[in-house]
């Protein structure tokens, strides 16, 4: 059924490109439109491989995790806007006048966009392999090629099917940010869909905004039932032995494709082997206790971040902190809103097929959807109804909603799936009131996910931020909040380096200190948590 109403809606959008779009324009999107679909993929591979090693290295070496897995913390929340100098200055000006390096930065900023959330899910996989398991591969005697193949993939699997929805999606987000790269003098738009639509929104066009809209997300729609589906129905075969169907020819080809880089492995297993050993990704250096380390990077960032205050921008030195406070707070709010609308979602629909099926592809699309094509709507219809500051902030919040939200909603709908109907069972056999079973048994049980999804969710909101709190009316009248998400865009538009350098360290030291005070003691907590 599905596959026949997407049959409609591509016939809806040729009619579309036919009616609206001349030629040249028709062919000028459709070429873009491959060549993000390309980025895509080569920035997904990227996010794939980057994952894939430092996930194993943070998992078993405790050096490792000592180091990178505080810099991989802080770097998911640096917004992609704060990578933006360093794809400028090292892609570009190492590929003076090519297009290869432009082609460089634009992957690099989407990989930045993507990456995370399958990094953090291949982490929290490792962490949450049971001691048994452990046991059984020294017992057997798996070497580092074996234990990586037959016990480590298989188990991360789910997680990573369910990340890989959330970090494809965080792509198409900042799509836009990628291809249209834009700092003081240093203008380039590249050919693609990002590009399309953000000349469409800046300028207020609405129906090419529209159509290219709806070309991405016809995209989304036709990954989501062809790819994405079929791959969460595998990761549920697993243990509900779901039959697959000869139509699922993706995920066949898929496990083609395993199987040959598992063939691959084995023959290379024993240099394999040495390279596994050399960094400790082996079954004996698996950790699987609570891992206490301290931050390294406070002081060092603090040191840095005072430093550029003190003598490159001395007249933000009065500012930045009130951009911080007001950043932060806008955050909290956005992320209070999106726990809320996450759970409402979850429970209503993760244990129930039929809408789940319905809402699903609705909900990738959404996560899909980047922030600037949002700005007519929310401006002519929030900002232009209500007006003035109160008007501003909404939309600003509504923006940073779009940018958390995501990560919440597919979490909390994967970890319901999971809910025991035990639980169920008990509570019905106390007479337990829903509300007491929401705040006893429900939210305990989600606990480690909300956790786990917050920090995720905080790192899209501080991206969000960069377009929230820096919106150009359709009149080019700037719409700002006082932030560090303004500053940073404010920096980028000027082409201030040392100005961009500020607002990121800034961001980097609210981060950790957050991180520290804050998430540090919601994990322990919810590492005790065990069902």
């Amino acid at each position: 059924m599905k596959k026949r109403y997407y049959l409609i809606f591509t016939i809806i959008i040729l009619l579309s490109l036919y009616l609206f779009l001349d030629v040249k324009t028709t062919f000028d999107l459709i070429y873009g439109t491959i060549r993000s679909i390309i980025r895509m993929i080569a920035a997904y591979i990227l996010s794939i491989l980057f994952s894939l090693l430092v996930g194993l290295l943070i998992i078993h070496n405790e050096k490792a995790y000592d180091i990178i897995f505080p810099i991989c913390d802080v770097l998911q929340g640096v917004p992609v806007l704060g990578f933006f100098p360093f794809a400028i200055y090292f892609f570009i000006h190492t590929f003076p006048a090519g297009w290869l390096g432009q082609e460089c930065a634009a992957v690099f900023l989407i990989f930045t966009g993507m990456t995370w959330s399958i990094l953090f899910s291949i982490i929290e996989a490792g962490t949450a392999l049971s001691r048994e398991l452990k046991d059984l591969s020294l017992l057997l005697k798996l070497d580092p090629t074996r234990y990586l193949i037959e016990i480590f993939l298989p188990l991360a699997f789910p997680s990573f099917v369910s990340a890989s929805i959330t970090g494809w999606g965080g792509g198409w987000y900042f799509l836009f940010a990628s291809e249209f790269l834009t700092m003081g003098r240093e203008r380039i738009a590249l050919p693609g869909l990002g590009t399309f639509i953000a000349k469409s929104a800046f300028k207020y066009s609405l129906l090419n905004s529209l159509v290219g809209l709806g070309i991405l997300a016809w995209i989304v729609l036709g990954t989501d039932i062809y790819l994405w589906q079929p791959m969460l129905k595998k990761v549920r075969k697993r243990w509900e032995h779901v039959e697959m169907s000869s139509e699922d020819a993706i995920v066949n080809l898929l496990d083609c494709f395993y199987n040959f880089i598992k063939f691959m492995l084995h023959k290379i297993s024993r240099l394999l082997n040495i390279i596994l050993n050399t960094l400790g990704i082996t079954p004996k250096k698996l950790s699987l206790k609570e891992k206490e380390a301290e931050n390294p990077l406070v002081p060092v960032v603090a040191i840095v971040f005072l430093g550029i205050l003190s003598f490159k921008c001395p007249s933000y030195f009065p500012k930045i902190f009130f951009f911080a406070f007001c950043t932060i707070i806008r955050i909290l709010i956005g992320l209070v809103l999106s726990i809320i609308i996450s759970l409402t979602i979850a429970l209503l629909i993760a244990k129930n097929k039929k809408a789940l099926q319905i809402i699903h592809p609705i909900l990738d699309i959404g996560q899909s959807l980047p922030a600037v094509s949002l700005f007519p709507i929310i401006i002519v219809t929030l900002i232009h109804m209500i007006g003035g500051r109160l008007g501003v902030e909404i939309g600003t919040i509504l923006l940073i909603i779009t940018g958390m939200v995501w990560y919440l909603i597919f979490r909390l709908i994967r970890e319901m799936q999971n809910y025991p109907l035990n639980l169920d069972e008990f509570a019905k056999l106390i007479k337990l009131p829903m509300h007491l079973k929401l705040i006893h048994i429900i939210l305990p049980f989600l606990f480690p996910s909300i956790v786990v999804g917050t920090i995720q969710a905080v790192g899209g909101g501080w991206n969000a931020t960069i377009i929230g709190e820096y919106i150009v009316d359709e009149h080019g009248n700037l719409l700002t909040s006082a932030g560090l998400g303004y500053l940073l865009s404010y920096a980028t538009y000027k082409g201030d380096l040392w100005l961009s350098m500020l607002a990121v360290s800034g961001m980097t030291l609210a981060i950790l200190l957050i991180n520290n005070h804050m998430w540090k003691p919601l994990l322990k907590r919810a590492a005790k948590i065990r069902w």
